[in-house]
């Protein structure tokens, strides 16, 4: 049932333990409680609070007031020519916002993750969700919102480079507690660096069992 679903949600992410009461803190509550109604969609949300004393114990009762919750009506990807942009709308068959979905805050989080994932995949090693901005038209009617995504324009350049594997260093001994770190001869074998601290494996055996290639495109999927 809808109403007990909204119930459920104010109790479960709305709701908070008792604390010392303030004559401010009805105020406070309330505008929390908007301001989390609002990041679920319901823009057009009011809380109102009463207070009963009895006993030096206060009781706080809060109304509610909700409308039908806004939803995703369209979501605009960059299109500008750059490199990167191109990247990100090649993820645009894979978005989390739906036409139709209800709007939501941490959907919006999850969908910057999600492009922020695809490109680490892609070479830009220094990029973070945070370069990632939405913005919101909720203009366009029917208590719908028109998305837009775009990089910010004060992104570092770093944070829009691809970068490359130069030099990927082997070390077949390596020990994580031994804070002198792993000492040995470096032997260049078919483009790798391979410290040679003693024979216990041979290199090209350990060669073999590599996906990392130098020269290759960075990736975390490796």
């Amino acid at each position: 049932h809808p109403k007990k679903g909204f119930k459920k949600m104010l109790k479960n992410k709305l709701g908070e333990k008792p604390v010392l009461y303030t004559g401010q803190l009805p105020q406070q509550v309330a505008d929390i409680m908007v301001n989390r109604l609002n990041n679920l969609g319901y823009f057009d949300a009011s809380v109102r609070s009463s207070v009963r004393e009895h006993n030096k114990k206060v009781k706080v009762t809060y109304s509610v007031t909700v409308t039908r919750p806004y939803t995703i009506r369209s979501l605009d990807f960059p299109k500008d020519s750059s490199l990167i942009s191109w990247k990100i709308r090649e993820t645009q068959k894979e978005t989390l916002l739906k036409p139709g979905t209800q709007y939501d805050l941490e959907l919006l989080k999850a969908e910057r993750q999600r492009i922020d994932a695809y490109l680490k995949n892609e070479g830009y090693y220094f990029f973070n969700p945070d370069y990632l901005l939405f913005t919101a038209d909720s203009t366009v009617g029917d208590r719908s919102i028109a998305l837009r995504l775009r990089v910010k324009r004060d992104s570092p350049s770093r944070a829009l480079t691809r970068y490359y594997m130069r030099h990927i260093y082997i070390y077949p001994s390596f020990n994580a507690a031994d804070s002198s770190g792993t000492r040995g001869d470096t032997l260049k074998i078919e483009g790798y660096d391979y410290i040679a601290s003693d024979s216990t494996f041979h290199a090209h055996t350990v060669l073999r069992c590599l996906f990392l290639k130098p020269g290759e495109l960075y990736s975390r999927k490796g």
